[in-house]
């Protein structure tokens, strides 16, 4: 039924929808659809209702996040392919950074072996890293963290989440919305000076700045695990980590 977001199958009612063009970025099904379990109208009216709001929160909050799971999948891609490279004794690289001695090692590979043409392509660097925004990784980081949060409470839960949120929305007010696997050590440095002039102009406690700078440490590091690449995390994102000194005053 239109604007109710309700279809009748049978003697049952389910919450029928298709999904708003401006969140089918976040929401990759087209279509949602399931049963409410309710064969009373205006019981399913009353489930329906609340769904769409639920529904429609979560979306625009992630939309605020700038989750976009096409970049999410490339991610998955880009994580197999490091998999792929390293099961075959290679470093995860991309086709571009190849030396011409690495190139032809990785040609031997594929003529002295079998490789189907997803791996053939991992071996050969050809699947392309993905333009991770901060808030698709906070959204990976934190499904992998889930042993972390999963027992505590839902308030508890939030402020933990916050933490890392207000961490992202600080570092992209001052250095602007950086892809993930672009973020450099100039990036943290440029945070750090930030955090230094408002530590010493409002008289905010280091501990705030050096939480903040922390959180986006791990959410990076926890990332390139993520990728089976903890071994190539770039030097400029290792420095901008866990080489930038405390704040002080």
């Amino acid at each position: 039924m239109w604007g109710l977001h309700l279809k009748k199958r049978g003697d049952w009612w389910h919450y029928y929808r298709a999904t708003p063009v401006e969140f089918r970025d976040i929401k990759e099904k087209r279509i949602i659809s399931f049963s409410l379990k309710t064969r009373d109208f205006s019981e399913a009216k009353l489930r329906a209702a609340q769904i769409s709001i639920d529904l429609e929160s979560e979306w625009r909050k992630a939309k605020e996040r700038g989750i976009s799971l096409s970049s999410q999948n490339l991610a998955e891609r880009y994580k197999a392919s490091s998999v792929i490279q390293k099961a075959n004794g290679l470093d995860p690289k991309s086709a571009v950074s190849f030396s011409d001695e690495e190139l032809l090692k990785r040609l031997r590979i594929l003529i002295l072996g079998e490789h189907p043409v997803n791996e053939q392509k991992a071996i050969l660097g050809l699947v392309d890293q993905p333009k991770l925004s901060l808030g698709d990784a906070f959204d990976r980081f934190w499904e992998y963290i889930k042993d972390e949060w999963m027992r505590l409470s839902h308030d508890q839960q939030r402020t933990k989440q916050n933490i890392y949120l207000k961490s992202i929305r600080n570092f992209e007010k001052v250095v602007g919305k950086i892809p993930l696997y672009e973020i450099e050590r100039k990036h943290a440095l440029k945070f750090r000076s930030w955090w230094l002039e408002r530590v010493n102009k409002e008289g905010l406690k280091p501990y705030t700045g050096n939480r903040e700078m922390n959180s986006l440490r791990r959410l990076i590091t926890v990332n390139y695990d993520i990728d089976s690449m903890s071994g190539n995390v770039p030097e400029d994102v290792e420095k901008g980590g866990a080489a930038l000194p405390a704040l002080s005053v």
